[in-house]
């Protein structure tokens, strides 16, 4: 149960636009319950490997989408998409707020 509880918790997801592409990666998309504390983690030794590795390479990059108030499970289901550049505003214009909106699945009542 808990963790169902885990993937339902409301979280800011939010998308990293890079300056200039890291071999593949141009964008970074995380999620966090302190957007400002994972920020400051991702330049330094506490941030995921991709941002690290930015970082490292001297690569600037900032977040240019949100997702606020949003469950876990939407970041699942935005990585399974595997084009974060579709979501990126820099990358897509303003078609990219179109895309990637979250919409609760109803809730189904067992039929016996």
């Amino acid at each position: 149960m808990a963790d169902k509880e885990f993937w339902r918790q409301k979280v800011t997801i939010y998308l990293y636009h890079f300056e200039r592409k890291l071999y593949h990666a141009g964008h970074y998309l995380g999620s966090s319950d302190d957007l400002t504390r994972r920020s400051a983690e991702h330049d330094t030794v506490g941030g995921s490997k991709l941002m690290q590795a930015r970082a490292r390479a001297g690569i600037k990059a900032k977040i240019v989408r949100t997702w606020e108030e949003t469950p876990r499970y939407h970041e699942v289901e935005l990585h399974r998409q595997k084009n974060n550049s579709d979501f990126c505003p820099v990358c897509s214009g303003r078609k990219a707020f179109k895309r990637g909106i979250f919409k609760p699945k109803p809730k189904t009542k067992n039929k016996r």
